[in-house]
């Protein structure tokens, strides 16, 4: 198993723990979902907004930001450090998407 962290909204995986409506309540900033690598990957190029743990960890969130900007909402108020940091977070997003993730026909 693999751990993947959220960075953005909610999002379903089918046939795993992570799919019904309990898991809707750990759909925060930082949130840690443990899942198959392969259905991380598929996740993700279906627009889950999620990071292997490693890269996540290594953008530098604080724990007292986690729990301050947990939504997008409280996000929209962080100051500049933190939004540089959720910006960092949108490009690794993105390029792992782009790059490791490949495209749906792939994975």
């Amino acid at each position: 198993m693999s751990s993947f962290v959220l960075v953005g909204g909610p999002f379903e995986i089918y046939d795993t723990p992570m799919s019904g409506e309990s898991h809707l309540f750990r759909c925060t900033l930082g949130s840690v979902f443990e899942m198959s690598e392969d259905d991380g990957k598929k996740a993700v190029a279906e627009g889950a907004a999620l990071l292997p743990k490693e890269t996540f960890d290594a953008i530098g969130f604080t724990a007292e930001e986690l729990k301050k900007y947990s939504n997008a909402r409280l996000q929209a108020e962080a100051p500049a450090e933190c939004q540089a940091k959720l910006l960092a977070a949108r490009i690794a997003l993105h390029n792992y998407r782009t790059g490791a993730a490949g495209t749906k026909e792939e994975v």
